[in-house]
């Protein structure tokens, strides 16, 4: 309780806040108060109950279900969520044994534990075929970006950005980072691709000090190959 009170004026989001663990006097409970999957404090309350010999409390509802939580998938892999304001409704369909869609076309595959896999849970080899289905939820992993006619779909979906992208980049000397990142930009709506999806830029090592492509590479926080 005393915890909660001193935190309550810093809390703002669930993207946020950061992992809190509160752990008794005799370490006998770590208890996952905050922040549970974004932030960590689950793993975190398992990696101090271990330590101390004590008990990890986590009351998170796809942990007690044993399900995979929508807002840690792809995690390790640094997927981006495109629209997390759907996590949510994505979270308690898989909680409460809803059907469940999903597509994917690009990224890891070994994103789903086996002993994470819900029966609710079904896969589509297209997406046509995951929106004309019964399922009244649905993830999409893909590096597209998807067509006006599944807006429908999208409505009731979680969409992750894999970082599947590698954009090569060739320019004149003194080139500004603003005229490479229009030009990627463009490139990427022409071929109707996901700027959350790129990994890295890459460029021949005699560019490696071009200060354009590293500025725009800096701006976004992708890594350079040479």
């Amino acid at each position: 309780g005393a915890v909660v009170r001193l935190l309550a004026p810093l809390v703002k989001s669930k993207q946020d806040d950061p992992a809190v663990v509160v752990v008794d006097q005799q370490g006998k409970f770590a208890i996952s108060l905050l922040s549970g999957h974004i932030g960590g404090a689950n793993a975190l309350a398992r990696e101090v109950a271990a330590a101390l010999g004590g008990v990890p409390v986590i009351t998170t509802a796809s942990e007690v279900s044993g399900v995979v939580s929508p807002d840690m998938i792809g995690r390790e892999f640094g997927w981006e969520i495109e629209n997390k304001e759907n996590i949510k409704f994505v979270s308690a369909a898989l909680v409460n044994d809803v059907k469940t869609g999903v597509y994917q076309d690009s990224g890891e595959q070994d994103w789903l534990p086996d002993d994470k896999k819900p029966a609710n849970l079904i896969f589509y080899d297209s997406l046509e075929a995951l929106k004309k289905s019964d399922c009244q939820a649905a993830i999409i992993i893909t590096d597209r970006v998807l067509a006006e006619e599944y807006r429908s779909l999208l409505k009731k979906s979680v969409v992750y950005r894999p970082r599947s992208l590698v954009a090569g980049i060739g320019c004149r000397r003194g080139t500004s980072s603003e005229e490479i990142e229009i030009a990627l930009v463009s490139a990427l709506q022409e071929k109707k691709l996901a700027l959350k999806s790129i990994r890295n830029l890459a460029t021949v090592d005699i560019k490696s000090n071009e200060e354009g492509i590293n500025l725009a590479a800096k701006k976004y926080g992708w890594p350079m190959e040479f």
